[in-house]
């Protein structure tokens, strides 16, 4: 029962902590994931779009070195299924 408390207390006082250092940022995304998604981002760079002559304009090959996937922006799919 004692141990129980003190990992209650070791959870309740890593939380406040975590909050008061979040209280600080002023972005909308904790740290972590900023920076995921600025990764995320920089491998965005090497991909390029080309329009697959839907009426909508919705459907997209997205292709990179090797790799092709195709996107629909209407059906909210892709073929890589990351989406």
């Amino acid at each position: 029962m004692t141990m129980l408390e003190e990992i209650r207390c070791y959870a309740m006082r890593s939380m406040s902590g975590h909050k008061l250092k979040l209280a600080a940022r002023s972005g909308p995304l904790c740290p972590m994931q900023q920076s995921k998604l600025d990764r995320e981002k920089k491998l965005s760079n090497n991909w390029r779009p080309e329009w697959a002559g839907d009426d909508n304009g919705a459907r997209f090959k997205v292709h990179c070195v090797g790799k092709k996937v195709d996107v629909d922006l209407a059906m909210h799919t892709c073929t890589c299924r990351f989406w």
